[in-house]
């Protein structure tokens, strides 16, 4: 190779590195842009859920609220046993589910500002799913599975947010009704001493919500469970003239009928291959 050869030579290995360090700090760039963007809407999501507001007073039990809280765990126990009882086998009675919704996403909110909006997006699937089941009037869930694959209602590609199916609807509730299942379990049996930061903590990443909730949204629930109550001061929240133990033996009863819900609608989604519908 001639002198004049190894200088062009030396020169396009000197270009192909400047244009190989732009590209990588190019990339950095971007990569910083993303964790900024990603790091705002973490901060969004906490603070306007009030997890770091200051003066958050989310754990205060108000007088007038606690005979209609005292009566929350009982209705719910309540309305679990007529939803197994008014539901065919392997299937699931849609009007009293809906009704086990309105006490769950009370639960939530009795966790303050943690869940706030998973409450949030639950009252709006309630509100979907109430008005879809009294057009349509489904009265199991299985049935509102079957009539809305029959008349196309289902979209198997992406979500139509503007007319979402009462299945895909469901679904979104379905992952937040496990989580509430294991709470509820971890409660009663008393797990990590108590602490309720790693009990929500638990309950959120065993269930299938994680899989489905962008990174900003898990890592927000992961720093605000740390806000959460300790498990007396959310018993007294859901439960204020009932002792620890009344609680407990309700607790056990409450995880296994939601339990047995869950598994009843996780069988039905498979059998109609709607578990991975968007």
């Amino acid at each position: 190779m001639c002198f004049i050869d190894k200088c062009e030579a030396l020169c396009f290995s000197k270009r192909r590195k400047k244009i190989y360090f732009s590209h990588i700090w190019h990339q950095i760039i971007l990569l910083d842009n993303v964790l900024r963007a990603e790091m705002k809407n973490l901060f969004y999501v906490l603070f306007f859920s009030g997890a770091v507001a200051a003066g958050d007073d989310s754990n205060v039990v108000s007088e007038e609220n606690t005979f209609y809280e005292k009566q929350l765990v009982c209705e719910l126990l309540n309305d679990l046993k007529l939803c197994l009882d008014e539901s065919r086998d392997n299937d699931v009675h849609l009007p009293r589910y809906i009704i086990i919704w309105t006490h769950l996403k009370k639960v939530l909110d009795a966790m303050g500002s943690v869940f706030k909006f998973v409450s949030s997006d639950v009252n709006d699937k309630i509100k979907i799913l109430q008005n879809i089941e009294k057009e349509q009037n489904f009265i199991t869930i299985e049935k509102m599975m079957i009539e809305e694959k029959l008349t196309g209602k289902i979209n198997y590609e992406h979500l139509d947010e503007k007319n979402p199916s009462a299945s895909r609807t469901l679904l979104v509730l379905h992952r937040a009704f496990k989580m509430i299942s294991l709470l509820f379990g971890k409660l009663s049996r008393n797990e990590n001493d108590g602490m309720m930061s790693t009990i929500a903590y638990e309950s959120y990443h065993s269930s299938p919500m994680p899989a489905h909730h962008p990174w900003f949204i898990r890592k927000s629930i992961d720093l605000a469970v740390y806000t959460l109550p300790d498990r007396q001061s959310f018993f007294k929240k859901i439960g204020p003239e009932l002792t620890g133990e009344e609680l407990v033996e309700i607790f056990k009863e409450v995880e296994g009928f939601l339990e047995e819900i869950f598994s009843r609608i996780e069988l039905l989604y498979i059998k109609h291959e709607l578990e991975n519908i968007p």
